[in-house]
């Protein structure tokens, strides 16, 4: 796992593709379906880059604040200004009549609730995936990596995302609900990282073009999963 795997970056740049495709006008039946994995597939991804927590805590919090929290910060100051000075007064966004005082909060808070992020609304991504870095780090930290337990806080993370769906009415700052639920599939791709590394190309195509047949049936029966709020 030292090496580079260059489908993971390949898997990384698709799932780019997928999100840029899910926020243009395209069939809602296709959106639907890209936003049924598209952002779990990120976390999955990230996880199978999880290396040890054997390092300082100091020095892995350091490291992915410099790597998630800087850029985060870097790109929604960047963002609110263009929105502050231009997009808002164009009434076809359907901004004009947002306090720019709420985006300016948004900046800090990171959720998507009242418009909070309307500068930037993709950007939530990044405060959660560090919260979710923070919390499998020490999960793996306390579990010193035994699969059986790593596997049973996961399920208990889980289980606290979806009950938060149930239980709240708004997004926690930083989305910190959704790094329940997006832990779990974090955890996912740390516990399955060999078994994906090991996959040959034939039966990998058969087996994803079965998952993604399947996930379009079951998907066709519900709403819109998204899961930057959760939902």
């Amino acid at each position: 796992m030292n090496k580079r795997l260059d489908w993971v970056d390949a898997a990384k740049g698709i799932g780019i593709l997928l999100v840029v495709m899910a926020h243009v006008p395209i069939p809602d039946s296709f959106k639907q379906f890209i936003y049924s994995f598209h952002m779990p597939l990120f976390f999955l991804l990230s996880g199978m880059m999880f290396r040890s927590s054997s390092q300082p805590a100091m020095s892995f919090i350091q490291k992915k604040a410099k790597s998630l929290l800087l850029p985060y910060l870097y790109f929604s100051i960047i963002t609110y200004v263009f929105w502050f000075t231009v997009t808002r007064f164009f009434a076809f966004k359907g901004q004009t009549d947002i306090d720019p005082f709420v985006p300016f909060t948004g900046i800090f808070i990171s959720n998507a609730d009242e418009a909070r992020l309307t500068h930037n609304p993709a950007i939530w991504f990044l405060t959660t995936l560090f919260l979710v870095e923070m919390l499998f780090f020490l999960m793996h930290r306390l579990t010193k990596g035994k699969p059986a337990v790593l596997i049973l806080l996961t399920v208990l993370c889980g289980g606290a995302g979806y009950a938060s769906t149930l239980l709240l009415n708004q997004s926690l700052p930083w989305n910190a609900n959704v790094a329940l639920t997006a832990v779990v599939f974090y955890s996912i791709g740390f516990l399955a990282k060999q078994w994906f590394v090991e996959l040959k190309t034939d039966p990998t195509l058969l087996l994803c073009t079965g998952l993604l047949v399947l996930t379009a049936y079951m998907q066709s029966f519900n709403s819109r999963i998204d899961m930057r709020v959760n939902d």
